[in-house]
């Protein structure tokens, strides 16, 4: 096995570590949410977790009667609006409500409403401008959106592409900040042709194609970021 393949295989396993975390909670006997439309936690929730989990990543996840919401958290405020809209979602669906939990450093944490909103409000990163800041306020990276459109076609269509702070070289991304670009890259995208309905062609970092920047970003999962996987 490569080290690539060793690599990938780290990030994998903090993900599904997690993941059994959350199937623990709905498997539980008796558990009285998620009775239907488990589709969204076992398809949907998990293939995100294992995409995305890392170190770094925060989520907020809902848990419904009928079906789950799981939403990246401090990246970006279309993101953070779809947060919202799966509490009040969750809220209001049934009499049984819903229970809020968030997933930060490999942990879930049971949280009421305003923990919840407290914990989407910190933001990892702000976009200022065409400039991704991070938490500390530096620019990590510009970002240049194509946004276009297709004869006889209804849908947006973007390409995206970041140029990294000179500081920073792509090799040096954590696994969470490369997922954390993609998802800004949706959203912005989103929030650039003011529709729903943008499809994202490409994204780029550096030119690098987002899914090779996190592959080398794994690289760097097994080097640094191992030593936090949950037991």
């Amino acid at each position: 096995m490569n080290e690539s393949s060793k690599s990938v295989s780290a990030q994998k396993r903090y993900a599904e570590n997690v993941f059994a975390k959350m199937k623990a909670i709905v498997e539980q006997p008796g558990y009285p949410l998620l009775t239907n439309y488990k589709v969204d936690f076992y398809t949907y929730d998990r293939d995100q977790i294992l995409r995305e989990a890392s170190p770094g990543a925060r989520f907020l996840w809902v848990i419904r009667e009928s079906g789950t919401h799981l939403q990246r958290i401090g990246v970006h405020n279309q993101s953070n609006e779809a947060a919202m809209a799966g509490i009040h979602a969750g809220k209001t669906s049934t009499k049984l409500g819903c229970e809020l939990y968030l997933i930060e450093g490999g942990w879930l944490k049971k949280i009421n409403e305003v923990q919840a909103i407290a914990a989407i409000n910190r933001m990892e990163f702000t976009i200022d401008g065409g400039n991704v800041h991070d938490a500390k306020g530096q620019i990590l990276a510009s970002i240049d959106i194509e946004a276009y459109r297709k004869p006889m076609d209804a849908n947006n269509y973007a390409k995206v592409d970041f140029q990294l702070n000179t500081n920073r070289s792509v090799s040096e991304l954590k696994y969470a900040e490369v997922a954390a670009l993609l998802t800004i890259a949706i959203d912005e995208s989103i929030s650039r042709c003011q529709s729903l309905f943008v499809r994202v062609q490409s994204v780029t970092i550096d030119g690098m194609d987002v899914s090779d920047a996190m592959d080398l970003a794994a690289e760097r999962f097994v080097q640094c970021e191992t030593a936090l996987e949950p037991a």
